[in-house]
C-alpha cells in the first residue's frame, strides 16, 4: 500500500508531479490510438480540503500540448477516482500531477493513495468507471 500526502504543511496550496515516459508507444501514440487511463483515491482530512489529479501530454521539446481534466475529491472518506483521456499525437511523456488545496484549518490535508497510470489501445467503446 502506498500512501502519499501531498502537502501536509501551513502551505495553501502543493504540487507533487511525476514524469513518466512514453516514447517507446511513440508508433502507436501517433496514430491515435493510444488512450491513458488514471487516477487513484483521494481524501482530505475533515472535508475541506480539496485533493485533486490531473495528467499533462508534453511532446519531444518538453511542451505541454494537452492537459486532461483534474479529478476532484473534497471528502474525509477515500474516494475512487478515474478517466481515460487521449493520448495527442506527438506526446513523449506524461506528468501525473497531484494538487492539494487548504481550505480551512492550519494543515493543508490532502491525501492519495493505490494512484494509476496505465496506457492502452483506444476503443470505441467508453470505459465506465464506478
Amino acid at each position: 500500500m502506498y500512501l502519499f500526502t501531498c502537502c501536509a504543511n501551513e502551505s495553501d496550496n502543493g504540487h507533487a508531479w511525476q514524469l513518466v515516459d512514453i516514447r517507446q508507444y511513440a508508433t502507436q501514440i501517433d496514430s491515435g490510438n493510444v488512450a491513458a487511463y488514471f487516477g487513484g483515491k483521494m481524501r482530505d482530512w475533515n472535508g475541506s480540503d480539496i485533493a485533486e489529479i490531473a495528467i499533462e501530454f508534453i511532446n519531444a521539446q518538453g511542451s505541454v500540448i494537452a492537459t486532461s481534466e483534474r479529478l476532484t475529491n473534497q471528502s474525509a472518506t477515500w474516494t475512487k477516482i478515474s478517466r481515460l483521456a487521449a493520448v495527442p499525437s506527438g506526446s513523449r511523456e506524461i506528468r501525473f500531477n497531484l494538487y492539494g488545496t487548504r481550505k480551512n484549518g492550519t494543515y493543508n490535508d490532502s491525501y492519495f493513495d493505490d494512484l494509476t497510470l496505465k496506457l492502452e489501445q483506444a476503443s470505441e467503446c467508453p470505459t465506465i468507471e464506478g
